[in-house]
């Protein structure tokens, strides 16, 4: 058996760590490591009986906090209040355990729960959530006995019964809690990603390639989007954003394409694309190269086929995409030769000497297009992501020194070959590959597959997708590298999965989505068309029934507590007998009249109709027929008089 006591300072000390739990990630290092201690210390207090703080030191321990973190609080920088709320749980747990106390621990948990919400709203909070819920409801319980009997020990079967009360409470709160979710306003990130734009994480993506602007580029993790679509080649996942068509001798950018004229994908095999990008506020929309057409998102395409659309910073959205897997452009009208060929003046003069080399004798574009590739494919470069070429002439020491680089020199060096060659060239920048989720059926693109490739213009044939970076000799591990296996993909893809449940049913539910299922939910109230008579035909069927069933329910209970009534009088009737009275002492309970009687039929007929009596359930076929085995035994036995 357990003392009620000991178990509540256990739940209090769960419901705090929840709490921490929660703002673990965001706190700076005094709050992280002094919590736990804070805790360890205070379990160490409970189990030996030791108060460690009077109230005073945690009051004046806890303006310590407020006095160090308060300063350093503003608008767009959040974590000092949630470096005062860790700081106050910890020393809340030294304190005075009393029911107020505890109440006071338990609001601060739930304040730091909420807190976490200003940094990540990821599907971890709903489990704190739930665990925390749960526990305070059950301490809440708890308090109720401590107050009145803190050394109260509970047997197991009362401990179930305890529990089973204890979820009263929250499922009570459940149907409140999904109104107020179909009702109330939410963001759909956090907080702190609206106020801090500093701290939001940008994708590797970027529309402007300049390379050699730094000797290394960062090649984070953070996710850029998800898309729900079957398996596919790794040769076909290119993710198409932009392309990218002057190069003014140090970067790529892009300019509106001349003339009207749509380029058309070639033959080749459609696929569907549920597209699930994180909240940024970049106007582009990918899709697999090449897109035929985007839905469900007010986008604008260019003919070059890059889409474009308007949408709210921090914003969470989805839309389908339409592609065909190909690898060739078709324009319908010839592109200006001039446009795609142009090149600076002041290029670098080594630059034009090796193209003169490769290209020496060579007649036509497609024989100079044939050198190009050998030249990549059998010059050793290698994909590298550090000590990259910088300075004046960054492609220069790519193909002439180095010789090693990532995809922007490799697709920019070949793009300004190209047009060395006389042949149109231009860049498109988006994504390659992406990590298959089998659980969730669904694509995970991630900032670290940020890529450029080429496209170049070839008589009778069109724009054609060509990626000089698999001319790398380390290009398979660079860029492709083995699949990640074991349990450890099994279990992050089943957390990824789960993520994105939770992404795409509730954080997208936004305020605009709420208008929208209340316009459809009127709609549909509206044109429903009832049929009156047959409606209060079924209505008052339906009510003789209740009535009839809840009367022939009365019937049976009453006759259930009038056959126990009538066992309690010859109960009584027999004990008046056996003692000789006439009547029978007012005062007398039953286990009095048993105890008078010294019976062992008749202290078993007590405990039977008590158990049944206390337990506020009517008496059952088996009890009745054992009260009347009882009856008539204690019938058989001799009168005799009183005790006095």
């Amino acid at each position: 058996m357990m003392r009620i006591k000991t178990v509540l300072h256990g739940l209090s000390a769960l419901i705090a760590l929840l709490g921490y739990l929660a703002l673990a990630p965001h706190l700076d290092p005094l709050p992280l490591l002094a919590f736990p201690l804070l805790l360890a210390l205070a379990l160490l207090g409970e189990a030996r009986g030791l108060r460690l703080l009077p109230n005073w030191a945690v009051n004046a321990a806890g303006v310590a906090a407020f006095a160090l973190y308060v300063p350093q609080l503003s608008p767009t920088h959040l974590v000092p209040a949630v470096n005062i709320l860790a700081l106050l749980l910890g020393l809340r747990l030294l304190g005075d355990q009393s029911p107020r106390q505890l109440l006071q621990l338990y609001v601060l948990a739930l304040f730091a729960l909420a807190g976490s919400t200003l940094f990540d709203l990821s599907p971890r909070f709903a489990l704190y959530l739930f665990t925390q819920f749960l526990a305070v409801a059950l301490a809440l319980v708890l308090l109720c006995f401590v107050r009145s009997a803190p050394d109260l020990r509970l047997s197991r079967a009362q401990w179930r019964q305890l529990l089973g009360s204890a979820w009263l409470l929250p499922g009570l709160a459940l149907p409140l809690a999904a109104a107020l979710f179909l009702v109330l306003p939410r963001t759909q990130v956090p907080l702190w990603n609206v106020l801090n734009q500093q701290g939001q994480a940008t994708a590797g993506y970027t529309e402007r390639v300049q390379p050699g602007a730094a000797p290394a580029i960062a090649t984070g993790t953070a996710l850029v989007l998800r898309a729900e679509m079957q398996a596919l080649a790794p040769e076909d996942l290119y993710w198409r954003g932009t392309v990218l068509n002057q190069f003014d001798g140090s970067a790529w950018e892009r300019r509106p394409p001349p003339g009207r004229a749509v380029e058309t994908p070639a033959a080749g095999n459609q696929v569907t694309q549920r597209i699930f990008p994180e909240p940024t506020s970049q106007p582009v929309v990918f899709a697999l190269d090449t897109p035929l057409s985007i839905h469900g998102l007010a986008a604008e395409s260019s003919p070059d086929r890059v889409f474009s659309g308007r949408r709210r910073a921090h914003q969470r959205l989805s839309y389908e995409a339409v592609s065909t897997l190909g690898r060739v452009l078709v324009p319908q009208v010839r592109p200006p030769h001039d446009f795609y060929v142009q090149l600076p003046a002041d290029l670098p003069p080594r630059l034009r000497d090796l193209a003169a080399e490769i290209y020496a004798d060579a007649p036509s574009a497609e024989e100079r297009l044939s050198r190009l590739r050998r030249y990549f494919a059998e010059g050793g470069f290698r994909y590298s992501t550090s000590d990259l070429p910088t300075g004046s002439d960054p492609l220069g020491r790519f193909l002439l020194e180095e010789r090693a680089g990532h995809c922007e020199f490799f697709a920019s060096a070949f793009a300004v070959l190209l047009r060395l060659g006389d042949i149109p060239a231009r860049l498109v920048g988006g994504y390659y590959g992406g990590d298959y989720n089998e659980m969730g059926g669904y694509y995970l693109v991630r900032e670290n597959r940020a890529h450029v490739w080429v496209e170049v213009l070839r008589e009778g044939v069109g724009w054609e997708r060509l990626d000089p970076s698999v001319y790398a000799v380390n290009y398979e591990s660079a860029l492709r590298g083995p699949p990640p296996g074991g349990w450890r993909r099994s279990l992050h893809m089943g957390l990824d999965t789960l993520e994105h449940f939770w992404s795409v049913t509730l954080l997208t539910f936004d305020l605009e989505r709420q208008i929208q299922a209340l316009r459809q939910t009127r709609g549909t109230l509206r044109d429903l068309s009832w049929d009156m008579e047959r409606t209060r035909r079924w209505g008052a069927t339906a009510t003789l029934v209740l009535v009839v069933a809840g009367g022939l329910g009365l019937l049976w209970r009453r006759r259930r507590r009038e056959d126990g009534d009538a066992l309690l009088r010859a109960f009584l009737g027999q004990a008046r007998r056996r003692l000789g009275r006439r009547r029978l002492p007012p005062h007398w309970g039953l286990y009095d009249i048993a105890a008078q009687l010294d019976d062992p039929a008749a202290r078993r007929f007590v405990a039977v109709y008590a158990a049944a009596l206390y337990g506020g359930q009517p008496l059952s076929q088996a009890q009745r027929r054992e009260l009347q085995g009882l009856l008539r035994t204690m019938k058989k036995s001799p009168q005799r008089n009183s005790r006095r």
